[in-house]
């Protein structure tokens, strides 16, 4: 599966970069990891996520509450 990033994504994810840094540096790192961690398993093994609307599947941070929606 090819991945292709809706534009307003980079602007989203730098915000929350941002905000976590602010926090503490390694807070941002390990958003950094975890969002690409479910990024690869979304690409490796999109089934495992549920439906939230028609062909988008939904994939929850597990740390951070945060979500993204993907299309396969």
């Amino acid at each position: 599966m090819k991945v292709v990033y809706h534009p307003a994504v980079q602007q989203d994810v730098s915000r929350i970069l941002r905000h976590y840094d602010g926090i503490n540096d390694q807070l941002g790192d390990e958003f950094w990891e975890e969002l690409n961690s479910f990024i690869n398993q979304a690409v490796a093994n999109p089934q495992r996520f549920h439906f939230e609307v028609r062909d988008r599947r939904r994939v929850n941070l597990r740390r951070f509450p945060y979500h993204f929606l993907f299309r396969e």
